[in-house]
């Protein structure tokens, strides 16, 4: 599992400063300007966070169909386990 998140990792560690980011409540995804109190819950490496679809990710060829998915599913799981630190 972790190894799908690597590209994720690289991508987080980039100047551009973004990160992707699911909705709590919603599995819909959508683009979110910059909020501090929400970036700092969640990472304290990143300026900015903005939410893609995995057809944004396709079209910059950033990563594949599949593992945009995967991103798109396992936000949650991935940003609990990453905060405790398990990915450093």
């Amino acid at each position: 599992m972790s190894r799908k998140l690597i590209p994720f990792l690289i991508l987080n560690k980039t100047p551009r400063k973004h990160v992707i980011f699911t909705e709590k409540k919603r599995k819909k995804i959508k683009k979110i300007k910059q909020d501090r109190s929400l970036m700092i819950r969640k990472s304290r490496e990143v300026d900015k966070i903005i939410i893609y679809k995995p057809e944004v990710f396709r079209k910059r060829k950033l990563v594949t169909e599949k593992v945009a998915h995967f991103w798109t599913l396992n936000f949650k799981l991935f940003f609990s386990s990453w905060s405790l630190g398990s990915f450093h």
